[in-house]
């Protein structure tokens, strides 16, 4: 879990992570709260994850995704998240909430159909197990 600040105050917003959660933090193997997302060695998921989160603040629409990455020196790990806009009653999004969930963590196993894409989230349809 991820809460996540929008600075406003520059030409495009930056995002600040306020709390990353012991798991994630544990997961990602580096502390991130009080970082800007801009100040991450992201690679190639820099843009990624800034037009990502660009997307939630300023459309209010939450965002879900299934990805994966080399990480940690392991290929393909997969992950699901979420984003989601907290707007506050100026009607400003001042922080997304994220979620996000690594496979083989607490006995996850991501589906195989899962897309590997980016949805907003009304686009994403469960089908029942």
């Amino acid at each position: 879990m991820l809460l996540v600040d929008v600075d406003w105050s520059f030409a495009t917003p930056r995002f600040r992570f306020r709390l990353a959660g012991t798991r994630f933090t544990r997961l990602y193997a580096e502390e991130i709260t009080g970082r800007w997302l801009d100040d991450l060695l992201l690679g190639a998921w820099q843009d990624y994850w800034e037009a990502e989160y660009t997307a939630v603040a300023q459309q209010w629409e939450p965002r879900y995704g299934v990805n994966a990455a080399v990480w940690q020196g392991r290929e393909h790990v997969r992950f699901e998240w979420i984003l989601l806009p907290l707007v506050t009653s100026d009607r400003r999004c001042d922080m997304v909430l994220s979620g996000v969930r690594f496979e083989g963590s607490d006995g996850l196993r991501l589906n195989a159909g899962a897309p590997d894409e980016t949805l907003p989230l009304g686009a994403l349809v469960l089908e029942p197990r």
